[in-house]
Order: structure tokens, then sequence, then C-alpha cells
């Protein structure tokens, strides 16, 4: 006999969605549970470069690295703010 495929388990967590322009700047973000498929979460599906380092951007707020929040709600919000910030902080270095 043999068990359960291993590949296909649910896995507990949170995946993190972004929806960026070309400089990177995040336009958009979601939170959807881990064992979701991407293409139901997001749509669209652009380049990974400039989401791969907005995605950098983001984790590099100590909030969202390690995710103290057991509401997704709650995630959802600080994702936002941090999304807002580094927006905040990439403009304000293009205009000067």
């Amino acid at each position: 006999m043999t068990g359960p495929n291993p590949v296909d388990r649910g896995k507990k967590g949170s995946k993190l969605h972004v929806l960026s322009d070309a400089q990177g700047i995040t336009l958009a973000v979601g939170v959807s549970g881990a064992n979701m498929h991407d293409s139901l979460a997001l749509k669209p599906l652009i380049r990974g470069i400039p989401i791969e380092r907005s995605i950098a951007w983001l984790f590099g707020y100590r909030r969202l690295t390690v995710r103290y929040e057991r509401k997704g709600s709650h995630f959802l919000a600080f994702l936002g703010l941090a999304a807002a910030l580094t927006c905040y902080k990439k403009l304000a270095k293009l205009a000067t």
C-alpha cells in the first residue's frame, strides 16, 4: 500500500500577491492561503524581476517577515502600510 501523494498536501500559512509597475513600485497587494493556486488569486502575470524586487522591499519590514498577526485582515493592513511606505520612499527618491 502506498500513502497519499506527498506533493498533494494542504500547506499552512499565507501567500503574498503583489502587483507592481516596471520600476518595481507596488500598485496592489493581496494575501491568500498557501494551499491556493496562484492563478486563482491573481490573474495577470507579469515579469518576475520587478516583483521579486518589490517583495524583497516589503520583506525588509520585520512585521511582514515574521508574521505575528493571526487574522488575515490585520496582516493585509500591515502589508498595505508597508507598500505605501515603500512607494513613498521610491517616489521621494525619484523627485530629488
